[in-house]
């Protein structure tokens, strides 16, 4: 058992390898004897795309700032737990959502399903 912590313990350590890595370089200085960071040069570098125009940039500053846009379904009162399923799953496939992933659509009977 106390080998099974110990690995366990040892993977927390080693799965931020990555993010540990980034956050070095993130916070080095932009050049020698700079007081900018990289960080902040990335930040500087969004900021004029999104200026320029750059959706991707904007919708990055937006999400950032804000938070990610919550995805709203309207419910209608008493409607059903069951329609209001198969509804979700009908506007999640319409939006482009993978059908594998709708495992709620299938716990449906057919009969309550939408054509």
């Amino acid at each position: 058992m106390a080998n099974a912590k110990l690995t366990a313990a040892h993977r927390r350590k080693t799965d931020h390898l990555w993010r540990d890595a980034l956050m070095l370089a993130l916070h080095r200085e932009e050049s020698p004897g700079s007081k900018r960071t990289m960080l902040a040069a990335i930040a500087d570098a969004c900021v004029t795309a999104a200026v320029a125009g750059d959706m991707q940039a904007i919708k990055e500053i937006g999400n950032r700032m804000d938070g990610m846009p919550k995805q709203q379904l309207d419910v209608e009162p008493g409607e059903a737990m069951t329609s209001l399923v198969v509804r979700w799953a009908t506007e999640t496939l319409r939006a482009g959502g993978d059908s594998d992933s709708l495992q709620a659509e299938a716990a449906v009977p057919a009969s309550a399903r939408p054509n």
